[in-house]
């Protein structure tokens, strides 16, 4: 069941059910209370969305809306007017943000470095046992190498699985933005190969830019943290350039860990601020 929230005397209330809004709208809300779910990409009036299909039971006054409207010709705000670019710079209505567990990323730090520190002393041992072991057998010489070879793969990857949990949740967190795709296909399409090299920039660099768009907007969004575009933009070029010059890969993973501070820094303001903390 859908979270919906709506919105009432300038102020936002929810998240609450579907049959609940439908309920209050029967009744107490008028027909043009804005509305909003995760998955829309803007608020909307509630006699507009399909879902609340409803009859009020008597005529309401119109609700003040919690949209930044344009000015009329006689430089009255109009609160109902859609919102554009050009629209006030700041929404009347606090930011929903969808409650998200919190990112650590001391620990995805800790793993990807921990992971690659592992995986190359195993192979400088793995060099170093072969060339003094004259008449050893190989397999005798090389299982210690080996074992922390596998250790260190075993923990980068434990980083990147972790790395994707909070690309899902950075996402999710700028839904109610309007949010240029969705948390599954920001994450799912990075496995598709080719494709990935291009999608690189979506997940990461223009979630950040998308972020840092959507801030100014809101007046509960102004001590938040600001999303690492060029840190990002850096990396995802980064990984274009190391297809065809070796070692530019290891420049791409340094700016992509620092970019993920940013993200998780948004992540935990989520986490904190979240209107359904209080439901976990």
């Amino acid at each position: 069941m859908s979270n919906w929230y709506y919105s009432k005397d300038n102020q936002q209330h929810g998240p609450i059910g579907a049959e609940e809004l439908k309920a209050k709208l029967g009744s107490e809300l008028p027909a043009d209370t804005l509305v909003w779910r995760e998955g829309m990409a803007n608020w909307s009036p509630a006699r507009s969305v399909t879902e609340l299909n409803f009859t009020p039971q008597q005529p309401m006054p119109q609700a003040a809306s919690p949209m930044a409207g344009a000015a009329t010709a006689e430089g009255v705000l109009n609160p109902y007017a859609a919102p554009t670019s050009n629209a006030l710079d700041m929404q009347m209505v606090d930011y929903p943000l969808p409650f998200v567990k919190r990112a650590n990323y001391g620990l995805l730090l800790g793993s990807w470095i921990g992971g690659v520190v592992l995986f190359l002393i195993g192979i400088v041992m793995m060099g170093v046992m072969s060339a003094e072991s004259y008449g050893t057998p190989a397999d005798d010489v090389s299982i210690p190498a080996v074992l922390l070879i596998l250790l260190g793969l075993g923990i980068i990857c434990f980083g990147a699985i972790l790395s994707l949990i909070y690309v899902h949740r950075a996402w999710t967190v700028l839904q109610p933005a309007g949010a240029s795709t969705t948390p599954g296909k920001a994450v799912g399409f990075l496995f598709i190969p080719l494709f990935n090299i291009y999608w690189t920039f979506v997940a990461y660099w223009k979630w950040a830019k998308e972020w840092n768009e959507a801030k100014p907007r809101y007046q509960s969004l102004q001590h938040a943290p600001q999303g690492s575009e060029g840190v990002f933009l850096g990396a995802s070029i980064c990984q274009c350039v190391g297809i065809v010059v070796s070692g530019v890969g290891f420049i791409q993973l340094i700016l992509q860990l620092i970019g993920m501070k940013s993200m998780c820094e948004v992540i935990n303001f989520a986490h904190e601020h979240s209107a359904e903390k209080g439901r976990f």
